[in-house]
């Protein structure tokens, strides 16, 4: 299940205004993609999807060749990211698969016509007990 986190060392103003414009150029539709890290440094992943204002699909293969690339390269999963253009500020039943790539997810937002971001962590006897 996600809950609202405070984990924000990774989120800096640059990489949120990167995810507002891709978030503003998937309009009217959901955007999603992989936040990575090489280095210091934090970078957006777009990931190429099937999209409608409120549903995102991203093809397995996608995901898997993604996944592959950014182990090869030495590039680590920060989180994963996705938007809701109607300004729902809570994750759906649906966004539960993100937890499948990352236990972090970041969740954009439209609030009277002005972008927001929530940082979700996931939490589950599963996942509490893979971590220790």
């Amino acid at each position: 299940m996600w809950s609202k986190s405070t984990r924000t060392e990774f989120l800096s103003s640059m990489l949120v205004l990167r995810l507002v414009e891709q978030a503003e150029a998937a309009l009217p539709n959901e955007c999603v993609g992989f936040i990575v890290r090489k280095g210091p440094r934090c970078f957006i992943l777009p990931l190429p999807a099937l999209a409608t204002p409120s549903r995102v699909y991203v093809h397995p293969d996608v995901l898997l060749d993604a996944a592959m690339a950014l182990d090869c390269g030495g590039v680590e999963l920060v989180a994963t990211y996705h938007s809701h253009p109607d300004g729902t500020a809570e994750p759906s039943s649906n966004d539960n698969l993100f937890s499948a790539w990352s236990y972090t997810h970041v969740l954009l937002y439209r609030s009277a016509g002005q972008w927001a971001t929530q940082i979700y962590a996931w939490s589950s006897s599963v996942a509490a007990t893979s971590d220790s």
